[in-house]
């Protein structure tokens, strides 16, 4: 019996996963009393990332990010965890990490503007303000 309800519940959240993988969505962004200024940077840059792509310094820093920050991901269990939970849903293989160099050195620009141009829609964004509150309008 319980076995079945986690396994309704992996399901349940799988099918949400793939309702939601795709949507991007920028997560905690702090902008205190500025937020109106920030919210307009980042519907500014999403558009730009939307219509130029990344710049060639962009791609090759993700790139450095990405493969340099994996070991951080696999420094605790959780991290660990997760790390694979993610490689057997998208079925990516044991050797994901060792491949992960290779995998995103074969990313082009092209490719990333591509991606951007197919999902990234400021106007479809949903924005979130959370924390105090006053009316600019009195």
């Amino acid at each position: 019996m319980i076995a079945e309800m986690e396994a309704q519940r992996l399901r349940k959240a799988h099918a949400d996963f793939d309702r939601a993988r795709s949507r991007v969505w920028v997560e905690r962004v702090r902008v205190g009393l500025e937020h109106r200024r920030a919210m307009r940077a980042i519907d500014e840059e999403i558009a730009r990332m939307a219509a130029e792509g990344p710049s060639d310094r962009e791609l090759d820093e993700s790139r450095q990010f990405l493969i340099g920050s994996l070991p951080r991901r696999l420094e605790t269990n959780i991290g660990i965890a997760n790390f694979l939970q993610m490689i057997e849903f998208f079925e990516l293989g044991m050797d994901y990490d060792l491949r992960v160099p290779e995998l995103l050195g074969r990313v082009t620009r092209d490719d990333v503007h591509a991606a951007a141009r197919a999902v990234l829609d400021p106007a479809r964004a949903a924005v979130v303000v959370a924390g105090p509150y006053t009316s600019t309008s009195s």
